[in-house]
């Protein structure tokens, strides 16, 4: 097992303890004994598998003595005995196709079916130029979504859309991004009127100012979100896990609404204007969240865990989740 790890089998210390296990050395094989019966007793109290409702989660436990009842989560030392592997659930489809498959399909079937190819470049990749935002291609994404929704009445000129990507004096991928979505919910009619913010210098407020319309007709403020799928979660240097992404990407933003809309902490906040236009109250701001970047097999997932992780706030709406019309 050590020697086909090739973390460990570059180790000198490791080949010198292997070399001494092979000649027979009592002493040595008690010791091991000892630890994996500690590696044991800690693996019993901490667990591997998430306490979740859904059928199929604990198919393919990482290991053979984790409880089905604990939190998803690998001890620090768990990498240096046991390969991990991902958990079925976690890989793109998975999460549906084990709901509502037959707990008794093999290991192997299950491993095919919930296997998928997915992108790995997010929409992004798709407006850079050398390294650079090309603005033009960003607005034609704009354009596209309009034709693809059917919205013939909405118009926005292309110096509104560069003011929508400049935040602080800066165009970057990310800000682009946020334009381009910003846009798609105006031209559903969750908002109108949206636009960029001068809180001070350097101060990266809420994304944007919006006026609400209908049930979120209390909205004046917008943060975007931008889930990733398990695959460019991966390219990003990051574990695929897309409740864990979710959990960070809800906990953040449930912080700014809170933050932002918060006088004694806002007036801390170095270089801030005293008339900056902020929310007055959390409720005030509302979460768009786009599902762009997350392969069709994979939103669901996501859906669900905004939802369960958004706890009991209700200023969020959905954009490229397959339920849009």
């Amino acid at each position: 097992m050590y020697l086909t790890n090739p973390k460990l089998s570059s180790n000198q210390e490791v080949l010198k303890l292997v070399k001494e296990l092979r000649g027979g050395s009592w002493d040595l094989l008690g010791t091991t004994a000892l630890l994996g019966v500690i590696i044991l007793i800690f693996s019993l109290g901490e667990g591997f598998v998430p306490n979740n409702p859904n059928s199929g989660w604990g198919l393919d436990r990482p290991n053979l003595f984790q409880p089905p009842m604990a939190e998803h989560r690998y001890p620090p030392y768990y990498d240096l005995f046991l390969p991990r592997r991902t958990c079925y659930a976690d890989r793109p489809g998975g999460f549906q196709i084990m709901a509502g498959m037959n707990p008794q399909s093999s290991r192997e079937e299950l491993t095919q079916l919930s296997t998928d190819v997915v992108s790995t470049q997010t929409q992004a990749s798709g407006f850079l130029k050398n390294g650079k935002v090309d603005l033009r291609q960003a607005f034609n994404e704009v354009n596209r979504r309009a034709s693809e929704i059917g919205c013939e009445n909405f118009d926005c000129s292309f110096e509104r859309f560069e003011s929508l990507v400049t935040e602080c004096n800066n165009v970057r991928v990310g800000t682009t991004r946020e334009a381009i979505t910003i846009l798609e919910g105006e031209m559903r009619g969750y908002y109108t009127n949206a636009r960029r913010v001068d809180y001070g210098n350097n101060v990266n407020g809420p994304d944007f100012a919006a006026d609400g319309i209908g049930e979120f007709e209390n909205i004046t403020h917008a943060e975007i979100k931008g889930p990733v799928g398990f695959a460019i979660d991966m390219t990003q240097g990051k574990d695929g896990n897309l409740w864990k992404q979710e959990k960070e990407l809800s906990k953040k933003a449930l912080w700014q609404k809170k933050f932002w809309s918060n006088k004694t902490r806002t007036c801390k906040v170095p270089n801030i204007k005293s008339d900056a236009y902020l929310p007055q109250t959390p409720n005030k701001t509302l979460t768009v969240n786009d599902l762009y970047d997350v392969p069709n097999v994979e939103k669901s997932i996501m859906n669900d865990a905004i939802t369960t992780f958004s706890k009991n706030d209700t200023n969020i709406i959905f954009l490229n989740n397959n339920t849009n019309t």
